[in-house]
């Protein structure tokens, strides 16, 4: 007799979850089965737990190569009241760790993480226009018509906001820059720089100014939260200390000399045009023409000792036009971002041995370029329509190489004029973009 044929087109029994369920249990031997699968779970959630939770998992994945070039405005952002020298202490925290790397993602997987809900945050009033922005840590100073700086201050959720007015003695005067120093003696202060060297000081919750010093023409506050201001000549520098005691008491500037200036480069045909610095380094960006001298300059590590400049690079600019205006930006001693007109140029640099080269990449915007800034690989570049090209620089500090991705353009609701403004800051544990006109700012959460 021939074995019964299973029907193979015959349609299956779906099984439910109860089927299922029994097909799994059945073969279990009671309950000892069953109790050791739920130990062994018990002890696999037990070693993820364990693992998310600890401190070296988090600093191993913040040391990747991609993101190591951008730990130190890592920190900067997100612990901006910390001071530098005890980072690395406050650091010793799996949870410090954990917002670094999550923040780093974040940006670099920013055109997922935008929306188009920008916000409100400050407007003109009527006859006024805003004519450049400054921020950190939550703090936003604003220069309004070359008479008033806006001060204004998120706190618990809430928007404060002060006008300091220009000092009397200035009136004949320009605000050259203004900008926010986390001062080691005295907490945050907004500094102020005339376009006759004058330097005032101001506490944001304050309609007085506290002092004034003398300072040379280009300013910078350090990584580091060092204030330094650079002579046109390139031969001095000035380290704006904060003393103790009276907040009144006056900020005097500790003048150094610049070592190492080159015979074979004349210095005084350039111009500085963008600044950074941090604890090893000054970088200083200069434009003749249609090049750009990047000149690095040793931070001594002693009071008595001079700055010396070691390293000089030439980048060539074939697409310049002298007679548009300069923008540039320097996240980083290797990485420095230049706009001009409709181009925008992203140079980077990397160390053999104790040789520097770099390679340079161009992105045609297609508008003119009002405003530039950079965080963590991610370029934003506000254009004169009102919007915001938003450029991923795929950037590795050990391979000799990059490349540019342009992901998206942002485009702020109800807004034509052009971007005068680009800031990035961290408030509430979220990262904030920031951009203004010359009759409103408004923010982006994501």
């Amino acid at each position: 007799m021939e074995p019964r044929r299973r029907n193979v087109r015959a349609k299956q029994r779906k099984r439910s979850l109860d089927d299922i369920l029994m097909l799994i249990i059945k073969p279990m031997n009671i309950s000892t089965k069953l109790l050791k699968l739920r130990t062994v779970s018990k002890i696999f959630n037990s070693v993820i737990s364990e693992k998310l939770n600890s401190e070296k998992f988090w600093e191993k994945l913040c040391y990747n190569p991609e993101i190591v070039p951008w730990l130190a405005k890592l920190k900067r952002n997100l612990f901006p009241s910390v001071k530098d020298d005890v980072l690395d202490l406050v650091l010793v925290n799996q949870n410090n760790w954990k917002k670094m790397y999550l923040h780093y993602r974040k940006w670099k997987n920013i055109s997922k993480s935008v929306n188009s809900s920008w916000r409100d945050l400050y407007n003109a009033g009527d006859g006024e226009n805003f004519l450049f922005v400054a921020s950190f840590a939550g703090h936003l100073a604003i220069n309004v018509d070359d008479k008033n700086i806006d001060v204004v201050i998120f706190t618990k959720g809430k928007i404060k906001n002060y006008r300091l007015i220009k000092p009397v003695d200035q009136e004949d005067y320009k605000l050259d820059e203004i900008g926010f120093w986390n001062a080691k003696n005295g907490g945050i202060l907004l500094y102020v720089l005339m376009d006759n060297g004058y330097l005032y000081f101001g506490k944001h919750t304050m309609t007085l100014w506290m002092s004034n010093s003398q300072a040379f023409e280009n300013i910078v506050c350090t990584e580091n939260d060092v204030l330094i201001s650079v002579y046109d000549n390139f031969t001095h520098l000035k380290e704006h200390i904060r003393p103790l005691g009276s907040p009144y008491h006056p900020i005097n500037g500790d003048t150094k000399q610049i070592s190492g200036l080159p015979s074979n480069i004349n210095l005084k045909e350039y111009t500085i045009i963008g600044m950074f610095g941090d604890a090893d380094n000054l970088i200083l960006a200069c434009y003749k023409e249609k090049a750009i001298l990047k000149i690095r300059i040793k931070v001594p590590k002693s009071a008595q000792s001079t700055y010396e400049i070691y390293n000089f690079t030439l980048i060539t600019l074939d697409d310049s036009n002298a007679r548009t205006t300069f923008h540039c930006y320097i996240p980083h001693s290797d990485v420095m971002v230049i706009a001009n007109g409709t181009h925008l140029w992203i140079s980077c640099e990397f160390k053999i041995t104790d040789d520097f080269s770099h390679y340079l990449r161009h992105v045609n915007c297609n508008r003119v370029v009002t405003s530039i800034t950079m965080h963590c690989n991610i370029i934003l570049a506000g254009l004169n329509n009102g919007t915001i090209l938003v450029v991923n620089l795929k950037y590795d500090q050990d391979q000799i190489r990059g490349h540019i991705v342009l992901n998206k353009r942002l485009r702020i609701n109800n807004v034509d004029d052009p971007i005068i403004s680009l800031n990035i800051d961290e408030i509430n544990d979220r990262s904030r973009i920031i951009a203004g006109t010359k009759s409103t700012i408004k923010y982006l959460d994501f």
